[in-house]
């Protein structure tokens, strides 16, 4: 489990503060995540996303969700989990622009800049990761990581930072506060 925080430019009526991940090591195309605008907040909005695409979405009342230690999602018109071809394709492009080496709270990782197309909240996404550490960097679009295996760079580490950077030159910063073992499992049914 991933637990980012938005440190910079998160507003009342956005649900966009905490990012909390539950990505599937073995395959980083596939990962449950919801936002919260608060951990005070009645409902949360729990995304199941499975190549880069939104497969299905659910409301749960916060309370019931962090109870349940199994959360059962029953998507139709599925006939298995990786039948994603009737589902909108994402039109938002990444093209690699540049590496560089950068020291934060002093571990040395490697910061990737892409320019970004089709993606209403930035034109700039920087990925700052530690290649040192174990599991599978995490990204929403499918472009990082079609750009970063087309360059020959590692998809191992984790994404400690992702900063996005928008027409104006305003900076969203999603900085990584933990990682631990996932404390809920989701049984997926398809109908």
């Amino acid at each position: 489990m991933l637990y980012y925080e938005n440190e910079n430019c998160s507003k009342d009526n956005f649900q966009n503060k905490y990012h909390v991940i539950y990505q599937n090591f073995y395959n980083e195309t596939k990962y449950a995540f919801y936002n919260l605008n608060s951990f005070s907040d009645e409902k949360i909005i729990l995304y199941l996303v499975n190549q880069h695409k939104v497969i299905d979405y659910e409301l749960f009342a916060l309370s019931q969700f962090n109870a349940a230690s199994v959360v059962e999602l029953l998507i139709t018109d599925m006939k298995s989990i990786n039948d994603v071809e009737h589902l909108p394709k994402n039109n938002s492009k990444l093209s690699y622009l540049k590496k560089e080496n950068v020291i934060r709270d002093h571990r040395m990782l490697n910061a990737y800049t892409f320019k970004v197309k089709n993606f209403s909240r930035a034109k700039q996404i920087i990925y700052y990761i530690d290649h040192s550490s174990s599991g599978v960097t995490f990204s929403f679009h499918e472009g990082f990581y079609e750009e970063m295996r087309k360059e020959g760079f590692p998809l191992l580490g984790n994404m400690v930072q992702r900063d996005e950077i928008d027409h104006n030159g305003n900076v969203c910063t999603y900085t990584l506060k933990s990682i631990q073992k996932p404390n809920k499992k989701f049984m997926i049914l398809l109908e």
